[in-house]
């Protein structure tokens, strides 16, 4: 390995969270404009026949990839039927029935809600070795344990916006940076599988994250470019409590919630479509 080749690393990872900070970037709220409502309905007759599930003909859903689109509505009817496309043909519907326990504990992922009931999404680095997995092989499982977390978080935001007569659109998405290292988490294979994980969040599930909070930030990443905070507790967790009880945020994030608080993932029993069901 070259001398130099830790700094270009860096820079690698630096443009992955760059494009990451840019897929959201556009309008972020829980209304709707003039124009959005003038053209919903006209959008839903286009594109309902292709929809595998009933909450894909919602104004929620679909505002997403019309936005998305700039609000061109053969351009966002492209997307969404992509993303019909890609569901039908990898079988996404059936992915919350799925045996994923070896993910949900070794790579866990805590679902909570903020002060007003908008559903969030927070892990840590630390409980994260994507270079383990390339080396194990498990690299096809954790694209099914990706896409398992993408269609849940999206279940629960749209029930919890039923059932509580909100329009949350989207979540929030919040992460612990603390261990990051070059060496787990940064290797070629775990770069390629980001960018594609990436690429499915902007094509299939576009527009979901509401706000994006990263904490214990290591200084190599662009501040100016990702909207990230560093190793000041004080600063980062105002900004927490400010939207979240502590008993809906992890520890490393200053609050009491625990992994097997939510009973769905770390059930011996695979019980999250129930429980989607009955939120």
């Amino acid at each position: 390995m070259k001398p130099n080749s830790i700094f270009n690393w860096h820079e690698f990872v630096i443009v992955v969270f760059y494009f990451f900070s840019q897929i959201n970037t556009g309008i972020s709220q829980d209304t709707y404009t003039e124009q959005e409502l003038e053209i919903l309905p006209r959008f839903r007759e286009m594109v309902k026949a292709g929809a595998t599930q009933e909450y894909m003909k919602e104004n929620k859903y679909l505002v997403r990839f019309l936005r998305a689109s700039n609000h061109n509505l053969q351009s966002a009817e492209s997307k969404i039927q992509e993303a019909f496309n890609w569901r039908k043909e990898n079988h996404i519907d059936s992915y919350l029935s799925r045996d994923l326990s070896y993910f949900l504990h070794h790579y866990p992922i805590l679902f909570s809600f903020d002060k007003y009931g908008r559903p969030a999404a927070s892990s840590a680095v630390r409980y994260i070795n994507p270079r383990k997995l390339v080396l194990s092989g498990k690299l096809e499982e954790l694209r099914d344990y990706v896409r398992f977390l993408f269609d849940y978080g999206i279940n629960l935001l749209h029930k919890v916006s039923n059932e509580t007569g909100k329009e949350y659109i989207e979540m929030y998405l919040i992460g612990d940076m603390a261990g990051y290292n070059v060496r787990n988490h940064a290797c070629l294979a775990c770069m390629a599988a980001y960018f594609e994980v990436a690429i499915a969040y902007e094509k299939y599930y576009p527009r979901v994250a509401h706000r994006i909070i990263a904490v214990n930030t290591p200084r190599i990443f662009d501040k100016d470019a990702v909207s990230i905070y560093g190793y000041d507790r004080g600063e980062w967790s105002k900004v927490l409590y400010k939207l979240f009880e502590k008993d809906q945020l992890l520890p490393e994030f200053g609050g009491t919630a625990q992994f097997s608080d939510h009973s769905c993932l770390y059930s011996k029993e695979n019980k999250c479509q129930s429980q989607i069901n009955q939120h």
